[in-house]
């Protein structure tokens, strides 16, 4: 079971998102989306995120099926756009 905390706030972390059946997925938005920045990365790094999921770079959103998936797919694209991922910029 997932910690109960809320998320530290000098870092990113996915929203959880929850469709009518109850699948779960987690999120990461663009700059300029009007949700809670922690879940907003910057642009370099949305970009890159978007070219490792294989996504257009235009997407509103872009969702994995698990938090591990979500933070390491961030991580990934974090390094591939040299941004430190440990905290926001």
């Amino acid at each position: 079971m997932g910690s109960t905390l809320p998320p530290p706030a000098d870092r990113w972390y996915p929203m959880l998102l929850t469709d009518q059946r109850g699948t779960t997925a987690h999120a990461w938005f663009p700059p300029g989306t009007a949700t809670d920045p922690v879940h907003v990365l910057p642009a370099r790094v949305y970009a890159e995120l978007c070219r490792l999921a294989g996504v257009e770079p235009f997407s509103p959103w872009v969702a994995f099926k698990s938090r591990g998936d979500a933070l390491a797919a961030m991580a990934a694209a974090c390094l591939a756009a040299g941004i430190p991922s440990a905290t926001r910029a």
